[in-house]
C-alpha cells in the first residue's frame, strides 16, 4: 500500500506507540475508531510497518483490509488464508474456528506472537465479531498468542459490549484529526508541493481535520477549475457593432421635435390668477371644567427657588428662570351662564378628595434598585475527579489507561487488587463523546510516583503507565466541567 502522503502529526506518533506497546504486553484486543476519511486505512499500513520494521523475534504481523457484506463462513476462510493456513474449501466454520485456535494455542506454546490487523473491521456481523473474539477468550495474558486489532468506524466497541464477553481485555482509541498546518503538509505531500495557503482553511473547516475527505474537496475543487477553464468559450471573431435602421432615427426626431414644441406651446400661455378668499374662523366658548359632582379649584403654584426648597435632589429644577411657565399663563374661561369665574389658580383641600385618593409615598421614589447577583453553579465532579481535585497541585499520579467507554474501565478497577487506588476522571474531546482517563495514586511527587512503578500488579505494568502532574490532571477536570 502506497502511504506516501502520510504525515507522522504528533497525536498519530503517540497513539501509534501506544497500540504497539499493548500488542506486545497489554491487551487481547486493540479497537481504534474513526470516522470515513479520518485515515484508518493509512495509520494501520504505517503500525505495520512500525511492527515489522523492528524485526523483533517471534513476532508475525498480518493487515487485511475486509471486504463489504463479509457474512461468518467467508470470514473464517479469510482469515485462514491470511494466516497462510492451506485448508479445502469445504471446511466448515467450526472446523475453521478449531483449527485457528490450535494456530494461536501452537504460537503461545512456541513464544511467538501473531498480530492480526483488520482494517475495515465494521464490516464484521455479530456471528464473525464473537467468532474472532472467542478464540481469545481462555488465554492467559502473556506477550506471546494472537492479538487483535480493529480499524473500525464508531459504535463498533459498542457492538463488542453487547456481546458481553467475560475474561477479555479491550482497549480502544480515536483517530485524531489533523489541525490546518497538519493537513496542508498532508495535502501537500499527496497532491505535490503546489501552495495551498489560499485555500486551506476552508478545505479544513469543511472536512473538520480529516485526511480523506480534505483529499477528496481538493481534488473536486481543482476538477471544477480545470473543466471551468476547457468550458470558457474562444472567440477569435471581432466585435460586432449594430446601428440603428435610418427609419427608427427619423422617428426617434419626429418625436423629439413634437416634445419640443409641446414645451414651448405650454411655457407661452398666462398662468391663471388664484384669489385668495378670507377664510373665517368661529370663535369656539370651551365646555367648564368638571371633576365628578364637586367643583375643585386647582393651584398652580409659580416653581419659585424658594417653593422647590424642600424637595429632593432628583426634584430640583436644572436651571431658575425669569419667564413665567405655561402653567402660570393658564386662563381657564368661566362657564356660559354666568356663574362664579374660575381663578387661574385651582386648589385641591377636600377631605373628601383626599380619603378617596389613594396616598402614594414619596420614599418608593428615593428606593434605589438592586443589583441582581447572577446564581453560581458549582461543578459535579464524580467521586474520583473529587479526591483528585483535593489534591495539591505538586503530586503526582500515574496514568494507566483511556477509553471512551465508562463501562470498561468499571469493570477492569473491579478486578484489581488495588481498586481502591484508582480513580477516574473525565476529560473533554473535541466535536465527540468524553474520554475517560483511569490514574493510580496519588503520590507526593514525581519520584514517589516513579517508585511506585515497579510495586504496581504485573497486567498495569504491562499497560505502561507514566507520571502526571495533579496540577494537569486538575486543569482536565477543570476544562471539562466548564463545557
Amino acid at each position: 500500500m502506497d502511504f506516501r502522503g502520510y504525515v507522522n502529526t504528533p497525536a498519530l506518533n503517540g497513539l501509534l506507540q501506544q497500540v504497539r506497546h499493548l500488542c506486545f504486553f497489554g491487551a487481547d484486543a486493540i479497537v481504534v475508531e474513526g470516522l470515513p476519511g479520518s485515515g484508518k486505512s493509512r495509520f494501520s499500513a504505517q503500525l505495520e510497518s512500525n511492527l515489522t520494521a523492528g524485526q523483533e523475534e517471534g513476532l508475525r504481523c498480518y493487515l487485511s483490509s475486509l471486504a463489504p457484506d463479509l457474512d461468518f463462513p467467508n470470514t473464517i476462510h479469510a482469515l485462514l488464508d491470511l494466516l497462510g493456513l492451506e485448508v479445502g474449501e469445504a471446511v466448515s466454520p467450526g472446523e475453521g474456528l478449531r483449527l485457528l485456535r490450535s494456530f494461536s494455542q501452537a504460537a503461545l506454546a512456541e513464544q511467538r506472537l501473531l498480530v492480526v490487523l483488520l482494517d475495515n473491521a465494521h464490516v464484521l456481523d455479530d456471528d464473525a465479531l464473537g467468532a474472532l473474539l472467542s478464540l481469545l477468550q481462555g488465554e492467559q495474558h502473556s506477550s506471546y498468542g494472537l492479538r487483535f486489532v480493529f480499524f473500525a468506524e464508531p459504535g463498533f466497541v459498542e457492538r463488542i459490549d453487547a456481546l458481553n464477553l467475560v475474561a477479555l481485555q479491550v482497549y480502544d482509541f480515536q483517530m485524531p484529526a489533523f489541525s490546518a498546518d497538519e493537513l496542508e503538509r498532508f495535502l501537500s505531500a499527496e497532491r505535490g508541493a503546489e501552495s495551498l495557503t489560499d485555500s486551506i482553511a476552508h478545505i479544513w473547516a469543511r472536512s473538520k481535520g480529516l485526511p480523506g475527505r480534505a483529499l477528496a474537496l481538493l481534488d473536486a475543487e481543482r476538477a471544477a477549475k480545470s473543466s471551468a477553464k476547457t468550458t470558457e468559450p474562444e472567440s477569435s471573431e471581432p466585435e460586432r457593432r449594430f446601428a440603428l435602421p435610418t427609419l427608427h432615427l427619423l422617428v426617434l426626431a419626429a418625436l423629439v421635435a413634437a416634445l419640443i414644441f409641446v414645451a414651448v406651446y405650454r411655457s407661452a400661455e398666462p398662468e391663471p390668477e388664484l384669489a385668495l378668499q378670507p377664510l373665517a374662523i368661529e370663535s369656539v366658548n370651551p365646555e367648564p371644567l368638571s371633576v365628578g359632582r364637586q367643583s375643585h379649584t386647582v393651584e398652580v403654584a409659580s416653581l419659585t427657588q424658594g417653593g422647590v426648597a424642600n424637595a429632593s435632589p432628583s426634584e430640583q429644577p436644572l436651571a431658575p428662570s425669569s419667564e413665567p411657565r405655561a402653567a402660570e399663563q393658564l386662563e381657564v374661561l368661566p362657564p356660559e351662564g354666568g356663574g362664579a369665574a374660575l381663578s387661574s389658580a385651582f386648589k385641591v383641600d377636600s377631605k373628601d378628595q383626599q380619603a378617596k385618593e389613594p396616598h402614594v409615598s414619596t420614599e418608593l421614589a428615593e428606593l434605589e434598585p438592586v443589583e441582581a447577583k447572577p446564581v453560581s453553579t458549582l461543578p459535579v465532579y464524580s467521586v474520583g475527579e473529587s479526591l483528585l481535585m483535593s489534591q495539591p497541585d505538586q503530586a503526582y499520579a500515574l496514568q494507566l489507561m483511556a477509553a471512551s467507554v465508562e463501562k470498561n474501565l468499571r469493570r477492569y478497577v473491579s478486578e484489581q487488587v488495588n481498586a481502591e487506588q484508582l480513580h477516574i476522571y473525565r476529560r473533554k474531546r473535541d466535536g465527540q463523546s468524553p474520554l475517560f482517563i483511569l490514574v493510580v495514586g496519588p503520590f507526593s511527587n514525581k519520584n514517589a510516583a516513579q517508585q511506585a512503578l515497579s510495586e504496581l500488579p504485573r497486567g498495569q505494568r504491562k499497560a505502561g503507565p507514566w507520571p502526571k502532574s495533579l496540577r494537569a490532571i486538575k486543569q482536565e477536570i477543570e476544562a471539562f466541567h466548564e463545557t
